[in-house]
């Protein structure tokens, strides 16, 4: 019954009230209890509402939905399962939306709890597995995972119109001898320009600064259907300027990922096999750099409604 849920939701946070301020007091054993049992209380109640009586500690999201705190997951299996099977009852009785549950490495044998109780798999990292459950008989709204990848190129010239360009020893560049410009992709907190000045730098050792730095193009390309299990690609080149020092154009082979380094002249590279007018590396690399017109410039503004972001980056074009 509805009874005996809440009862069992207040004897599970009593007992683990009594498991923190039990550890909390002999670890530092010069403090006053009162202390140590003021810190170690459940999460307060949000601003949505109050504290929900499901037994598993969980905190309200800005949709409607509830984030479970793994931290605070009993250990065994079976009591979780029981625990998580009472608080989406609970949940669904307060008119919860969606359930969000990540799963560090060390909990993932509760995984199978969590798919026995309604939750799939959302997204994955090399520490954590993501859960989702939606509970309303609605369609559900729950975002899908990132299924882009973000990539860089560079675009870099010297004095002499010459082109940084390098040869790379695996990958499909490799497989056609192909000459192209240094890429990669994007490190999760890394801004365009510090990705693809990075990459110049790991490639060639040549340095770059973030000074005169535009995006000229972009691409969007999605997986063919023989990998539906792939992501799409968002690839962006970027003109970068040499940095004054007179060894910022040095080049130093990444021996582990590329085979040849060189600056080649403009004028050869159009001659190039793949580079013909009209076809993708073209239009990529080379006809937009040779445009007259300014490509997109970077700007670094804060958010003028969250204050406590960091700054974004903006590319508009200077024209």
């Amino acid at each position: 019954s509805r009874a005996s849920r809440i009862f069992r939701a207040m004897l599970f946070r009593f007992r683990a009230g009594l498991r923190y301020t039990f550890v909390a007091c002999t670890a530092a054993s010069g403090l006053a209890m009162g202390m140590h049992t003021t810190q170690m209380q459940a999460p307060p109640p949000s601003s949505d509402g109050p504290l929900s009586r499901a037994p598993l500690f969980a905190k309200a999201d800005t949709y409607g939905g509830m984030l479970i705190d793994a931290s605070k997951l009993p250990t065994d299996k079976s009591e979780f399962s029981r625990l998580l099977s009472e608080s989406c009852d609970e949940w669904r009785s307060e008119g919860k939306r969606g359930l969000w549950l990540s799963l560090p490495i060390d909990q993932s044998h509760l995984v199978p709890a969590a798919v026995e109780n309604g939750f799939t798999y959302h997204r994955a990292t090399t520490k954590s597995l993501t859960l989702v459950r939606w509970l309303p008989e609605t369609p559900c709204t729950i975002p899908n995972a990132p299924f882009h990848q973000v990539g860089v190129g560079a675009f870099v010239i010297n004095e002499k119109e010459e082109l940084l360009m390098v040869k790379e020893r695996s990958g499909p560049a490799a497989k056609y001898n192909i000459w192209k410009v240094p890429t990669g992709l994007i490190e999760p907190g890394e801004d365009l320009v510090d990705a693809v000045r990075r990459e110049v730098e790991e490639e060639t050792g040549v340095r770059t600064m973030d000074e005169g730095a535009e995006v000229l193009s972009f691409r969007h390309a999605h997986p063919p259907a023989s990998r539906p299990e792939g992501v799409s690609d968002l690839f962006f080149m970027v003109r970068l300027k040499l940095t004054p020092a007179d060894d910022a154009q040095n080049i130093r082979v990444q021996e582990t990922e590329i085979a040849e380094a060189r600056w080649i002249p403009l004028s050869e590279v159009a001659d190039m096999p793949y580079y013909e007018k009209g076809g993708n590396l073209h239009e990529m690399v080379l006809a937009s750099a040779m445009d007259e017109r300014a490509g997109f410039s970077l700007l670094k503004l804060s958010s003028s409604v969250r204050k406590s972001t960091p700054p974004s980056c903006i590319y508009r074009s200077r024209l």
